[in-house]
């Protein structure tokens, strides 16, 4: 075949006239038959119409004629390829790669076959390829991938670069760019690389997705939801972008919503492992335990990962119909763990997997040691945690820790403009003395900033990226890591089991103990614990003589609104009771429905800051167990500040919950002079507001009883006069309670203490 013949073939092919081009090769072979380039071309027009099979028999026939030309080879691994028969595939690719070295097509299609089985031969390849074509940018774009799997992020960063050189609307380079510094927590490089290649290809869903997964990290959820939707927009069949939007929803409180985008997630890929977990974990937010049981169990029979086992065994609803109920439940938790506890797991990814604390154990009322222990060795036996060395220091037992000012270090995921966690413990990163300590303080990426000024430069941490969490704070070196809560949420409490600093604490943040046995104390009061309180934690118990919180005194800057506006009227009493619903437990309804039977004009009021259906699980709740007097429960959804401050300040009593009570509504009520009926028991968490009155130096509005509860309400309800002087004693003692400078003295005296005890080895 001549040159000319040739050049007329190809072009007539790249201009798709494959009838022309056919025609030119039978001519060539009626003149002779045995013209393999012309048998060649006939095999690559079958191919191109779908017609595999001839393709075949066309491309052996010309190798039979010339076997060794690799452009023939290479047109019978394309169709092996296109059959997904591979092996086949590679072993004509290698023959056409060794017959003609410039056949880069051949190269660069055996590299890709080769590159999950054989990496380094595959990178062999595409480095050839690069060799002859420098600025060849899917082969750089390639060689970024494998550099990215041996774990050589500056390297596999130097290709998709050289990639993006090669050609700057190189959509996939700046792709995979995007994603690596996303792994790295370089969030805005990483938006800058979807954005980039969102410019030259605004028509590829998957880059509107990606991008709104490192939005939504950064906190800018209306962008991310605005990525998401146009995802959707662009590709209605493709899931990801409706799981990660309901996964957005969740996250700012839309669960209905949340719960109707993971179903649609479901329904275009129906054994998605993680949608049916994420639905789950959504519809247990909402208290639908059972379907939450029926989707963990749908998705363990789609993989036996010990994850899931996990997850399906620590199911607890939010609210209980009945104290039945909640018994049933707790034993099947307990018989759950009993069983996972036989068995040897192993986690790759504990946060991500599994991503949830037992946070919902503390509102039982009951001990939770021997359970928090129970899960916590499970953990300690799934994962690698990391474990620093702190030069002999436990042994050396030194007055001070290795570096000579103490770094102390507060973490939190709810270091969060007005939430309860910096309203506690903001105060004492802000006062810590900086003659005697170096401060860190660690916050969540992306989230609000908090009201009060730390007075320390804050580190921010991914709040899904417990690795790379855990490793920043590894590299400050701290002596003492505080966290003031662990158990609320699964971030700080998977930290909890890496040994991070010597003396690693905990607070009241959330009340109960953890079970981790690398967390060394657990800080409360001498107002707060009974005389056998050590029992019923796993860490250490650290009692300052104050309160363990320097509090800022609330104050309402706006006038507070009157009864009307809350629509009731000047003779009813005020029962508040301002507590997350999930604190009511059953046996409290009995002491509710007394109060209101005993005070006709009773009105008990309810504040539900969390999710409106939970608000209407409680009132369903209530029409059972105090049917006759449910009509007097008034049920506001979330207020603002001023609302809340102002119903504070118009209720007549404020009830606090049975079992565990109020914490920083505490010390909101108090603030006003509001009066709190109290009935503290065994736990801690039920005697916070005991704390408070015992700090006061007050005691008539501590019941020792359920009668003396319900008399106590009732009276402060009702007696104006009484409520009134009780109002007067606690406005005349409340200073004691705020700015509180012995509760940062205290702390710090323990720091040291602790520091030069070296408990942190055990």
């Amino acid at each position: 075949m001549s040159q000319a013949e040739l050049a007329q073939i190809v072009f007539l092919l790249q201009q798709g006239d494959l009838q022309a081009a056919e025609a030119i090769c039978h001519a060539l072979l009626n003149d002779d038959a045995t013209k393999p380039d012309a048998l060649y071309y006939l095999g690559a027009i079958a191919n191109l119409r779908g017609q595999q099979d001839e393709a075949l028999f066309q491309f052996e026939k010309a190798i039979s004629l010339d076997s060794g030309k690799g452009l023939f080879w290479y047109g019978k691994a394309v169709v092996y390829q296109q059959r997904k028969l591979l092996a086949e595939a590679i072993e004509c690719y290698r023959q056409a790669s060794a017959l003609q070295p410039d056949l880069f097509e051949a190269r660069f299609n055996l590299a890709g076959l080769l590159r999950e089985s054989q990496p380094d031969e595959a990178e062999s390849h595409y480095l050839a390829l690069l060799e002859a074509q420098p600025k060849h940018r899917d082969a750089l774009n390639q060689l970024g991938g494998l550099a990215r799997k041996k774990g050589l992020v500056s390297e596999a960063i130097g290709y998709y670069r050289q990639a993006l050189e090669a050609d700057p609307q190189f959509a996939e380079a700046s792709n995979n760019l995007g994603i690596i510094f996303q792994e790295l927590n370089r969030l805005d490089e990483s938006v800058e690389a979807f954005e980039q290649a969102l410019c030259s290809r605004p028509d590829i869903p998957e880059l509107h997705n990606n991008l709104g997964n490192v939005l939504k990290i950064k906190g800018q959820l209306e962008k991310a939801e605005a990525c998401y939707r146009e995802a959707i927009r662009l590709n209605p069949a493709y899931a990801s972008p409706y799981r990660n939007l309901g996964l957005l929803l969740r996250r700012t409180g839309q669960i209905g919503p949340a719960i109707s985008h993971l179903r649609q997630a479901l329904a275009v890929s129906p054994d998605s492992l993680e949608t049916l977990l994420d639905l789950a974990d959504t519809l247990l937010m909402q208290n639908h335990a059972e379907e939450a049981v029926e989707l963990y169990e749908r998705a363990f029979s789609i993989s036996s990962r010990p994850a899931i086992r996990v997850k399906l065994a620590r199911v607890l609803p939010r609210i209980y119909q009945s104290q039945a109920e909640l018994d049933a439940w707790r034993g099947r938790f307990i018989r759950q763990f009993d069983s996972l506890s036989q068995t040897s797991i192993s986690l790759s990814s504990p946060l991500t997997e599994v991503g949830a604390a037992n946070f919902y154990l503390a509102y039982h009322g009951l001990d939770n040691r021997v359970l928090h222990e129970q899960v916590a060795r499970l953990f300690v036996n799934a994962y690698p945690w990391r474990q620093a060395v702190y030069n002999d220091y436990a042994e050396k037992k030194i007055a001070f820790s290795r570096n000579l000012k103490p770094r102390i270090g507060f973490l939190s995921t709810y270091f969060l403009r007005g939430h309860t966690i910096a309203k506690l413990y903001a105060g004492l990163i802000e006062k810590l003395s900086r003659e005697r300590f170096e401060v860190f303080a660690y916050l969540p990426e992306g989230k609000s900033r908090l009201d009060v000024p730390l007075h320390v430069a804050p580190r921010f941490f991914n709040p899904e990226n417990l690795a790379w969490t855990a490793e920043m704070v590894s590299q400050d070196k701290l002596d003492v890591l505080f966290y003031p809560d662990i158990g609320m949420e699964p971030l700080t409490y998977f930290m909890g089991f890496h040994r991070l600093a010597p003396v690693q604490c905990v607070s009241w943040g959330h009340p109960d103990t953890t079970g981790i046995p690398s967390i060394d104390y657990f800080i409360s009061s001498r107002l707060l614990e009974p005389e056998n309180a050590q029992s019923y934690y796993t860490e250490r118990l650290a009692l300052l003589d104050t309160l363990p919180v320097y509090y800022h005194r609330p104050v309402l800057e706006d006038e507070p609104l009157d009864r009307a506006y809350f629509g009731f009227s000047a003779t009813e009493h005020l029962y508040l009771c301002p507590q997350s619903l999930f604190k009511f437990h059953p046996e409290f309804d009995a002491l509710l429905a007394q109060i209101l039977r005993e005070d006709p004009y009773g009105r008990l009021v309810l504040v539900n800051a969390n999710y409106p259906e939970w608000g209407d699980m409680l009132l369903a709740r209530f029409q059972r167990s105090m049917s006759d007097v449910a009509h007097r429960v008034k049920l506001f959804q979330r207020l603002g500040r001023r609302e809340f401050f102002s119903l504070l300040m118009l209720a007549d009593v404020v009830l606090d919950t049975l079992h565990f009570g109020g914490g920083n509504t505490t010390y909101e009520t108090l603030a006003f002079g509001t009066p709190i009926v109290t009935m503290p028991q065994t736990l801690m968490r039920s005697r916070v507001t005991y704390g408070c009155y015992q700090k006061m130096g007050i005691t008539e509005m501590v019941a020792g009883s359920a009668g003396e509860y319900v008399d106590k309400a009732v009276r402060l309800g009702g007696e104006q006069d009484y409520a009134q002087a009780m109002r007067r004693q606690i406005l005349a003692r409340n200073h004691l309670l705020y700015e509180d400078m012995d509760a940062v003295r205290q702390l710090e005296d323990f720091f040291l203490a602790a520091l030069a005890s070296g408990v942190g080895s055990r």
